[in-house]
């Protein structure tokens, strides 16, 4: 695993629970956009 994957990871993992309020907020926003 590179460098940059690594910090993407540790990144993600840091920040998967705002990752998932903001995907749940897309899809609201593409739910009432009808997509």
């Amino acid at each position: 695993m590179d460098f940059i994957t690594s910090v993407s990871c540790n990144f993600y993992t840091q920040n998967k629970e705002l990752m998932q309020v903001y995907f749940m907020e897309k899809k609201q926003l593409y739910r009432s956009l009808d997509f």
